[in-house]
């Protein structure tokens, strides 16, 4: 016959190792996730340049509109029938006026 102290060690040793694989994973868990918010939040190259224009005065037009960095390039990652062709307009002395982002759609095949 089992000793009843020794069961109730086993099942407090229990909820122990469960209460702290709980929490441990929870902690991991929330780790994980500041890590991706923080990629998420952390911008891609073509976003980094985008900023430095925007900083610099230079507007941003996406299509035809102006636009922020991010839309352009949540634009250009999404975009799978087309690329967008990025247009330095300058003016007459050569400097950058307006950075355009433009779809330019693909021709699909016929077979």
């Amino acid at each position: 016959m089992p000793n009843i102290r020794m069961l109730h060690i086993c099942y407090f040793v229990s909820a122990v190792i469960i209460y702290h694989k709980y929490v441990f994973c929870e902690y991991i868990n929330t780790e994980r996730q500041k890590k991706c918010m923080s990629k998420e939040k952390e911008p891609s190259p073509l976003g980094r340049e985008l900023e430095t224009y925007q900083t610099e005065g230079i507007p941003l037009w996406l299509n035809g509109k102006p636009s922020t960095p991010e839309e352009i390039v949540h634009a250009c990652m999404i975009e799978e029938e087309g690329t967008y062709m990025r247009d330095y307009v300058q003016n007459e002395r050569g400097k950058v006026e307006r950075l355009e982002f433009d779809l330019i759609k693909l021709k699909k095949e016929e077979t």
